[in-house]
């Protein structure tokens, strides 16, 4: 009895949030076929390629060293708990929190399928770009150094993706759109700061405990930050109405594949 009160205060409160009433994104077919095809391209080739064995052997975990770590990455190979990894995927999907008041909302129930193409593309990205970065890079984790975890999970071969962290890019994208479409649509409302800086928070904690599990060092999970920030505000910026036409965005055939170009008008 006593949840369903709170849900429904919770109900009456979004309703009194003023909305917007014009709709603040619209599809764009060309730029939503390439950004969609690019990343699904990108996302599927890389699958094959995680699924072969990339495995570390046990001679190279012998052979690795902690002096090899930079300094400021170091300290990330004294952590170990599967408990905090385990947390960092609540506080992971925490981070889309934002987009529940809009489903009280009448504009966005109007969109729901640009929202639901914006949100497709967002989490994409957010899931193929550092699933590229693994592959390319080979990073091995931090718990690989340390000697008082199970040699069983050092030769796992997700022991060797470290860089960069997928879990932190998919947060802080979330994080960022989430706000960023509160924002469209409830553009006058007093909880814009406080949202920001509660879904903000959460990919932050969600980074922070891959750094106590010992499964990210500080380097991959502020480059997840980074990247995951870009997309969470790259994908609204490009479906908005009234966009600044001082940046134009487009993916073009190459002798080597595709290649992807942002252009800023001065």
């Amino acid at each position: 009895m006593r949840q369903s009160l709170i849900f429904f205060c919770l109900f009456l409160f979004v309703l009194a949030i003023p909305c917007k009433s014009e709709s603040p994104y619209k599809l764009k077919p060309t730029e939503d076929y390439l950004i969609l095809g690019a990343g699904a391209a990108t996302g599927i080739s890389t699958y094959f390629i995680f699924n072969k064995d990339r495995s570390l052997s046990e001679e190279r975990i012998a052979d690795l060293s902690r002096s090899d770590i930079n300094s400021f990455d170091r300290s990330a190979v004294n952590n170990w708990s599967p408990e905090a990894a385990d947390f960092s995927e609540v506080a992971m999907w925490l981070s889309v929190s934002a987009l529940i008041p809009l489903a009280t909302n009448t504009q966005a129930w109007n969109d729901a399928l640009t929202i639901g193409v914006m949100s497709a593309e967002t989490i994409i990205w957010a899931l193929s770009l550092p699933q590229l970065s693994k592959i390319t890079t080979s990073r091995s984790r931090p718990y690989v150094y340390n000697e008082m975890v199970d040699e069983s999970y050092k030769l796992e071969a997700r022991a060797n993706e470290s860089f960069f962290s997928r879990t932190t890019t998919v947060a802080f994208a979330s994080a960022v759109f989430s706000a960023t479409l509160f924002d469209a649509y409830y553009p006058d409302s007093p909880y814009s700061k406080p949202i920001w800086v509660g879904l903000l928070t959460c990919a932050s904690i969600a980074g922070y405990l891959k750094f106590q599990a010992g499964q990210h060092f500080p380097t991959d999970i502020i480059t997840g930050a980074v990247v995951g920030s870009f997309i969470g505000w790259f994908v609204p910026y490009m479906h908005r109405n009234q966009r600044n036409d001082s940046m134009s965005f487009g993916i073009f055939p190459a002798t080597d594949g595709i290649r992807a170009a942002m252009v800023l008008k001065l």
